[in-house]
Order: structure tokens, then C-alpha cells, then sequence
């Protein structure tokens, strides 16, 4: 989320879909399935310590699945370095890794001058420094607020139980250790390709961007009745049913660019971010409790929650884009008129009656 906070910052918003689908991308499943499948194929099975069988080139005493972790966990920490080097400010290196274009040196007056001008043309304000507690009253008045927090709290409900089951779901199809790390790679690469579809997609346009985004959640949707209503032995039909509730990241991806284009006021949009941050967080916490133990494999009660989660997400998507559209009416005239007198300030959406509202 910090790193869609920079986006925001940062583009504009017919550029941030696409940075947003590269940033959140989903290829921590094929980098785990191929660690998996490295580590885990051999024809000898071993029982690691969590229970779970895992056949293995790797015929050491230290379990097969404490490798798998520790490699993918080494992994995470290098690559925070590379973050902290390029996005983290210090006073110390504050010429390399400025927090805001004025402070970077190795730019020029000129070249600061328009990199500020070019985003104050979205009139999503500018940085400040000061805290602006009636920013944080309007956020939680709003009802369009309320309306992103729970259609993200429903599109992460899959994503926590997918992401948590995804192996146990595929094995409960029958397949053994081998074939399911590889199968378990395929999701990644749906859940990746489908984000940087849709973003390409609604990069093109701001009037219509919460109806595509409604419109793409009935793919998920159609995956999760597929699987689940074919029977269990109909091992194409399941897996393929699957595969498609992977596209519901695609969603949440184009999601981000609408609430990033639709709030100004710096103390505003750091609170959102953060506020948005614990939904996706709470959608996480609740996707896994609803996939039983008792109802395996079939985990039937998962299931249907994915499907009511897909409809909540629809109707709050395209409730959010009507009250946008709605205050766009309202404000016609002064959108009309308006001659960049609060480019320069910290108003937030609700205050400066000149923005307009990414539908």
C-alpha cells in the first residue's frame, strides 16, 4: 500500500493503473512453486515436521519445507534493501532519495518546475507537511469511503482463502505433492496478466472506469459457481473454474487507480491509504476462517463466500461510481470554470469544488 501511496504521489492518473498493475503484481506464487517443485521432486517421500508429505531432491535431515521458507525468505530481505536504497529518505542521503521533487538536487529549477505543474494538473493537491485533522473527519464522513473499504474487504476474502488453501484445494482434487506445485504456479500468472490487462483497459478512460471494473468482477464470479457447481470429479472443469477466480485480482488492481485519482488533500490521502490498508488487511484475516476443516476437500463453505463476497464487490463498486457521478453533476459549473486557482492547495476532493471525480 506504501508503494501505491508513491504511485499516487507521483502520476498521473491515466499513467497509474498500469504502474499500479506492475507494482502489485501476484508472481509470489511461481516463484513458490518453482521453489517447491526444486526443492520437493523426487520419487521418496518424506513427512516434515508441519505434517504435510513432501517428496524432495533435498534428502538432508533439515526438512524440505524449512528450506522452501528460509529461500523465499531470503529472498524478501535482499529486496527490501533494493526498496530502502531507492524509496527510503534519510537526512544523509536526502540528494538520492529525495521526499519530494523540490528537495532533489540533481534536478534542475526548470525540470522541478514542471514535474509539479504536470501533477497539479489532477488537482489531487500537494505535499504538506501539517496535519489536517478535518481532513481525517471528512474521510470517515464520506460515504464513498465506506463504499471502497468494504468492496476491498470483499475482494480480499478470496484472496485470503485462495492464497492460504490454494495448494490444499488443488491436492483435495487428488493430485499428488509433484503435480501440485506445478499447478499451484498457473494462478500467478492469471492473477498478474489479468491486472495488467484490465489496467491497460481502463487507462483509457475516467468516465467509465468503476463500470469495467464491476463488469470484470463477473469473471471471478463465474469461476468460483464453477467450481462450485460441477462435481469433484470433473478435474478439468474444477481446475479450470479455479483458475479464473484467480482473475480477481484484476479488480482490486483497478480499484487502487480510482480511489488514487479520486482523493485530494495530502492528510486525506495518507489516511485513506492507510485506512484502505486495513481493510485489505481484514478481507485477508476473514478469507481464511471461512474454508472449514470439516468441510474438506470440498470446502464448500469458502466457496460460497467468495461467490456473496464477488456481489458485495460488485454493488459497492458501482455504488461508489454513481455518488461520483453525482457530485461531477453537481459540480459542472465550477469544473467548467476552473482556472487552476487551487492547483496549489491542499484542498481535499470534497472542499475544492473544481475537482472532478474519476467515474
Amino acid at each position: 500500500m506504501a508503494m501505491a501511496a508513491s504511485t499516487g504521489f507521483g502520476s498521473l492518473p491515466d499513467e497509474q493503473p498500469a504502474r499500479n498493475a506492475i507494482i502489485l503484481n501476484v508472481i509470489a506464487p511461481i516463484l513458490n512453486g518453482l521453489v517447491a517443485w526444486a526443492v520437493g521432486m523426487n520419487t521418496a517421500k518424506k513427512k516434515s515436521n508441519i505434517g504435510l508429505h513432501v517428496p524432495g531432491y533435498h534428502q538432508g535431515p533439515f526438512p524440505a519445507w524449512k528450506i522452501i521458507f528460509l529461500t523465499l525468505g531470503a529472498f524478501t530481505i535482499c529486496w527490501t534493501l533494493v526498496v530502502f536504497f531507492f524509496l527510503v529518505s534519510s537526512h544523509a542521503l536526502a540528494n538520492y532519495r529525495p521526499n519530494t521533487p523540490l528537495e532533489a538536487t540533481w534536478l534542475s529549477e526548470r525540470q522541478k518546475y514542471m514535474l509539479i505543474h504536470r501533477k497539479s494538473t489532477d488537482n489531487t493537491g500537494i505535499s504538506s507537511p501539517l496535519l489536517e485533522p478535518s481532513h481525517i473527519v471528512e474521510a470517515l464522513t464520506d460515504p464513498k469511503t465506506w463504499l471502497i473499504w468494504l468492496a476491498i474487504v470483499a475482494l480480499q476474502v478470496p484472496n485470503g482463502g485462495l492464497t492460504t488453501f490454494n495448494t490444499l484445494i488443488i491436492q483435495g482434487l487428488g493430485f499428488d505433492s509433484r503435480t501440485t506445485a506445478l499447478l499451484a504456479m498457473p494462478p500467478g500468472a492469471m492473477s498478474t496478466l489479468s491486472g495488467i490487462g484490465l489496467s491497460i483497459l481502463v487507462a483509457h478512460t475516467r468516465r467509465y472506469r468503476t463500470s469495467i471494473v464491476a463488469f470484470s468482477i463477473l469473471l471471478p464470479l463465474a469461476g468460483g459457481i464453477i467450481c462450485y457447481s460441477l462435481p469433484r470429479t470433473n478435474l478439468a472443469g474444477q481446475l479450470i473454474g479455479l483458475y479464473i477466480l484467480y482473475t480477481y485480482w484484476a479488480p482490486y488492481v483497478a480499484l487502487v487507480s480510482i480511489y488514487q485519482a479520486n482523493v485530494a488533500g495530502h492528510t486525506k490521502k495518507i489516511f485513506l491509504f492507510a485506512w484502505f490498508y486495513v481493510a485489505w488487511a481484514a478481507g485477508n484475516i476473514i478469507g481464511p476462517q471461512t474454508f472449514l476443516e470439516s468441510q474438506a476437500p470440498k470446502y464448500t463453505g469458502g466457496t460460497v463466500a467468495m461467490i456473496v463476497c464477488y456481489v458485495v464487490a460488485i454493488f459497492c463498486v458501482l455504488g461508489y461510481g454513481v455518488l461520483c457521478t453525482r457530485k461531477n453533476r453537481e459540480r459542472t459549473e465550477g469544473i467548467s470554470e476552473n482556472l487552476g486557482a487551487n492547483d496549489w492547495l491542499d484542498l481535499t476532493d470534497g472542499k475544492n469544488h473544481s475537482f472532478k471525480y474519476t467515474t
